[in-house]
């Protein structure tokens, strides 16, 4: 019985060459999925935590002006709509025209002080791309809930996946060792004694 238990132990240890494929290529599509959330989140993060300094504190890359120059209805099933307008910054510099604004009231033709959260061209997320606008006081509840919950979502998962990845990529590069098909020698042998004086 011990015999049988100790083959078994020792053919659990040898791989075949498909299996060590297979493994490789779970660990290489888990790193990747790993990586693609650690991404989207540093992503995300960045804007939608500019965009709450923004929209809380007043705090964004730029303060000035906005004239809200009109709003469309909001793709979906969401009945809410968008509300657009043209900033111009406090200081000396370009009039930015067609940004999305966020602001308590969006009636054409107003004039609103708000906080500009410049757009990242690179970015994965398309709504991390454009430049937006927020009044102090609007839209940080929508920021707040992106930045924990989309957060945290983000960081569980590329988190579970890169550590997943890496354990199995280092199964798969550790050398395997062959155990001895017979019986485990017992603690006399090892220690070089003799089964009988």
């Amino acid at each position: 019985m011990r015999n049988r238990r100790w083959r078994a132990r020792s053919r659990a240890t040898v791989r075949t060459p498909a299996e060590r494929r297979a493994a490789l290529i779970l660990a290489l599509v888990c790193l990747a999925v790993g990586y693609f959330f650690l991404h989207v989140l540093v992503d995300l993060a960045g804007h939608t935590t500019r965009a709450l300094a923004a929209s809380w504190a007043g705090r964004g890359d730029g303060a000035g002006m906005v004239t809200i120059t009109g709003k469309t209805r909001t793709s979906g099933r969401s009945s809410g709509f968008t509300c657009w307008g043209d900033f111009t910054p406090e200081h000396a510099g370009p009039v930015r025209t067609g940004l999305r604004v966020h602001v308590h009231s969006c009636t054409p033709g107003d004039r609103v002080a708000v906080e500009l959260v410049r757009g990242s061209p690179d970015s994965w997320n398309s709504a991390s791309r454009v430049n937006q606008a927020y009044e102090r006081g609007a839209g940080w509840a929508r920021n707040l809930i992106v930045t924990i919950f989309i957060g945290g979502f983000c960081l569980v998962l590329g988190l579970l996946f890169a550590i997943g990845g890496i354990a199995v990529l280092i199964g798969v590069l550790r050398p395997t060792s062959r155990r001895p098909r017979g019986s485990p020698p017992s603690i006399r042998k090892r220690l070089g004694h003799s089964g009988s004086r």
